[in-house]
């Protein structure tokens, strides 16, 4: 004979004990709406609670924040400045370029070209100064100053006219370019100290001339015919003045004439 399960019936409503047959897919998809709900009203009572708690919500986030803040700053500041990493600067003065880098490159440090000066005595590329010197301890990363022996001698254009100035402006002009080979030579001329013609390996010099740094630059400078004049006799007072018997470097010895 078939069991069947007991059955009770309510006006004309009929209730199964059976428990029913729910598949997996099924009972996800009941329980969905469920915490969707939940969660609505998790949210409703969140904004609810910060709509009237608001002004202290904040000042405590402010508080919490700051001590964070300040944290990720002495952080950052540390990795930027390189804060308890130290190098010591290396002995590359004397090394060339290209051996001076590697070094720097070994310390953790960076190379600058800061100046380069021409010396015919001296290879070219050849550290000749470094700064911070040799032996100092310095942060990494930090940059050394080189200056350098340049290969060929620096090439300087004249942008200003050395003609009719005087003799002073003429040497603090070329000074300031990096000319210090200068030849002073006087000719005769209508005003004084004035700078007559300006010439380089003979060659004269004027607006946009290229002159080399180690060239020598002769000026020429005027005077007027008296004063001139009493140049050259303070010229040659001066050469008697030290020993009348001396002319043109000819001692004239008493005991030799008859």
């Amino acid at each position: 004979m078939e069991h069947k399960e007991p059955e009770i019936q309510f006006d004309d409503e009929t209730i199964d004990f059976e428990s029913p047959e729910v598949s997996d897919t099924g009972h996800k998809q009941n329980l969905k709406p469920r915490k969707d709900k939940q969660y609505k009203d998790f949210m409703v009572k969140l904004k609810d609670f910060y709509r009237r708690n608001a002004i202290w919500l904040t000042i405590v986030f402010i508080i919490l924040s700051v001590p964070v803040l300040l944290w990720l700053f002495l952080l950052f500041t540390n990795l930027w400045t390189h804060h308890g990493d130290t190098t010591t600067v290396p002995a590359i003065k004397g090394m060339q370029y290209e051996q001076a880098i590697n070094a720097l490159d070994e310390a953790n440090l960076m190379a600058v070209i800061s100046d380069s000066i021409y010396d015919s005595r001296q290879r070219g590329g050849t550290i000749v100064e470094v700064y911070p010197k040799a032996g100092a301890v310095v942060k990494g990363g930090r940059e050394v100053y080189l200056t350098i022996v340049a290969f060929s001698p620096r090439t300087v254009i004249i942008d200003f006219p050395l003609t009719d100035i005087s003799l002073k402006q003429a040497e603090n002009y070329l000074s300031a370019r990096g000319i210090s080979s200068v030849k002073i030579e006087y000719v005769p001329s209508e005003y004084d100290n004035i700078v007559v013609s300006a010439k380089v390996n003979g060659k004269p010099i004027g607006m946009g001339s290229k002159v080399q740094a180690n060239a020598t630059v002769v000026l020429e400078i005027g005077q007027s015919v008296k004063a001139l004049d009493a140049y050259i006799d303070e010229q040659v007072d001066s050469i008697f003045a030290s020993d009348p018997s001396e002319v043109s470097g000819i001692t004239a010895n008493p005991d030799s004439i008859n």
